[in-house]
């Protein structure tokens, strides 16, 4: 597997970075048409993902000839920008721009794309998909954090109050600062309805014992995409996938479903 960095701007002027996967050759051009997919970290996370998640699955996508493209969204990671300048509506915006300039680079071509996302990032994928010009072949939700809006405007985050915003304006976020902006925009958001219209193939992938969002919030997709979601609870399995035998089995059965849905090339020597 080689990789190779990416940069790129926003319409406002923040550069976003990101790191290209591809089977090992000649720099990106070896890339050219084959089947991208596109991968979304989670909140507050960055394009790598925790523990490497994100880094096993661009090594099993490369060698069976996928090419995989991971960004940081803006304020986070690599990327320009600052945090409490961000809302639901700017993140899926990058998003989309994002997709659009991969599946438009000049070098890349890429014969299909596809979308991976982790937590909000999968909540991030799916509205960005609903509103993408560009097709998409298939999408994958791991731990789809779906719960945000709920928790916003009960008045906390992953579980923990945060308290009179009026007065501090801003929630304190591991050390971020998080917007008022932010809450207003998150608690007039509907994740569903704003992931309808995508109209292909989905896998959703959950933990039984995610203590971050309620497997319930997972069920729920298959309100929005019918029986063209694919959606599995795994015992034992936490937010992060943070066992050996999680991540095994995430890992197969996102492989499995995305050689179904994409039909990507034969890997090449040395990927």
């Amino acid at each position: 597997m080689d990789v190779t960095p990416l940069s790129w701007s926003t319409p406002a002027g923040a550069v976003m970075r990101g790191s290209l996967y591809h089977p090992a050759g000649d720099g990106p051009a070896c890339a050219a048409g084959t089947d991208l997919v596109v991968l979304h970290h989670g909140f507050a996370s960055t394009r790598t993902e925790a523990l490497g998640l994100f880094m096993g699955l661009a090594r099993e996508l490369c060698a069976r000839g996928f090419t995989v493209a991971s960004f940081d969204r803006v304020a986070h990671g690599e990327s320009d920008g600052e945090f409490d300048r961000i809302t639901i509506e700017t993140e899926v915006e990058d998003a989309v721009g994002a997709i659009t300039w991969l599946a438009d680079h000049p070098t890349l071509r890429p014969r299909s794309v596809s979308l991976l996302g982790m937590s909000m990032g999968a909540v991030v994928a799916g509205v960005a998909a609903a509103r993408l010009r560009t097709p998409v072949a298939s999408m994958v939700f791991w731990s789809p954090a779906a719960v945000f809006a709920d928790e916003l405007r009960g008045g906390s985050i992953q579980g923990r109050p945060f308290g009179d915003l009026a007065t501090t304006g801003y929630v304190d976020f591991l050390g971020l600062r998080l917007s008022a902006a932010y809450v207003d925009a998150a608690a007039r958001f509907d994740p569903y309805a704003q992931a309808r219209g995508y109209e292909g193939p989905v896998l959703v992938m959950h933990g039984a014992d995610d203590a971050i969002v309620p497997s319930s919030y997972a069920l729920a997709y298959g309100d929005v995409y019918g029986d063209r979601a694919e959606i599995t609870v795994v015992d034992g399995a936490d937010h992060g996938w943070s066992s050996v035998g999680a991540r095994e089995v995430l890992y197969d059965r996102t492989l499995a479903f995305l050689v179904r849905h994409t039909a990507p090339v034969a890997a090449r020597p040395g990927a």
